[in-house]
């Protein structure tokens, strides 16, 4: 008796997979764009961006009957005309630099942080503090603590805008941005009543801290280490950016 048997093209494998003919290995990648050619991109953003402000803020300047030529001329020589100049737009680049670094990190993150200037602001008014309250303890410590007190103040101003974002879900822009005005209250309220130094001109300042409690300066110069901290920071923070990936958003 003959047993009726499948073609063979019929019989189904046991483990299905494995006499599957192979699979093609997916085509190359596209390599993308080089990193000369995207530092390039950016490089002509900054100077388009840079130009098209220039153009709109010459049309303020025309409408007011400013020649801006003759403005923007005047402006380059008063910046350049001396070191000391140069200097003093390094001492003024040092805070905003930090704000910068403030504003980056959270956007990596998908977040929007635009109380840079209140965080400073609060981390001053804790490092004055600290300053101002430790009469007689060596001036070392009180560097590292006023150090530490600016760093903990700004965190913490910080933090009143993810707190709010997390819990009742208020948009960061919007706390980040008010609390600007707040920590300028706090500062103006200190300089004009408690902090006030009664022995001024009667400006609205504090006492003039002692020059050992002042971060070290650079040469001749008024350009303090604190712009050499600054680009550190800045390096580390690129370091960590670039090494790391977006946030997905919802």
């Amino acid at each position: 008796m003959t047993v009726p048997t499948a073609p063979a093209d019929a019989i189904t494998p046991a483990y299905p997979g494995l006499d599957d003919p192979p699979v093609p290995a997916p085509p190359d990648e596209v390599e993308g764009p080089s990193w000369f050619f995207r530092s390039g991109n950016s490089v002509l953003r900054f100077l388009l961006a840079l130009a098209v402000a220039a153009a709109i803020f010459s049309v303020f300047m025309i409408v007011k009957g400013v020649n801006p030529i003759t403005a923007y001329g005047d402006m380059i020589h008063s910046i350049f005309r001396s070191p000391k100049q140069i200097g003093e737009i390094f001492i003024r680049a040092t805070p905003i630099m930090l704000a910068g670094l403030a504003v980056a990190i959270p956007a990596r993150a998908g977040l929007i942080n635009v109380g840079g200037e209140g965080q400073l602001i609060v981390g001053g008014i804790a490092a004055a503090g600290v300053a101002l309250n430790t009469p007689g303890m060596s001036a070392g410590l009180v560097v590292v603590l006023m150090v530490l007190a600016a760093i903990a103040a700004g965190a913490a101003w910080a933090a009143i805008a993810a707190v709010l974002r997390m819990w009742v879900d208020i948009n960061e822009a919007v706390t980040t941005l008010l609390l600007n005005y707040i920590a300028l209250d706090l500062l103006g309220f200190l300089i004009y009543d408690p902090w006030k130094d009664a022995n001024g001109s009667g400006q609205p300042t504090t006492p003039p801290l002692a020059s050992a409690l002042r971060l070290p300066v650079i040469g001749d110069s008024r350009v303090h280490i604190g712009i050499l901290i600054s680009v550190g920071l800045a390096l580390v923070c690129w370091v960590c950016l670039l090494y790391t990936s977006p946030s997905p958003r919802d």
